[in-house]
């Protein structure tokens, strides 16, 4: 509807409510691309816990047999860590 005058605050909410459109847009993109990029990618965290690994990948074995053979005395200390934390990463 045509007033025959200019409007300003109607126009500032005009604006502010397109902004505030186009930010909402932004922010589901991002959400929906860090929901993707979670489940691909951080969902390794959810099985493995530091002490114990039962990812899927690892069926839950690597981790016990690097801990039989550090038992064994087939791998020494240093070698112990630096897989465990590999299998961990």
């Amino acid at each position: 509807m045509y007033y025959g005058y200019f409007d300003p605050l109607g126009a500032l909410f005009h604006v502010i409510g397109w902004i505030l459109v186009v930010w909402f847009i932004i922010w589901l993109i991002r959400g929906m691309r860090r929901h993707r990029f979670d489940r691909m990618y951080h969902m390794h965290g959810m099985w493995c816990d530091g002490t114990n690994c039962a990812h899927p990948s690892h069926n839950g074995g690597a981790l016990n047999v690097l801990k039989e053979r550090y038992a064994k005395g087939e791998i020494s200390k240093e070698e112990y860590e630096e897989r465990k934390k590999t299998l961990m990463s």
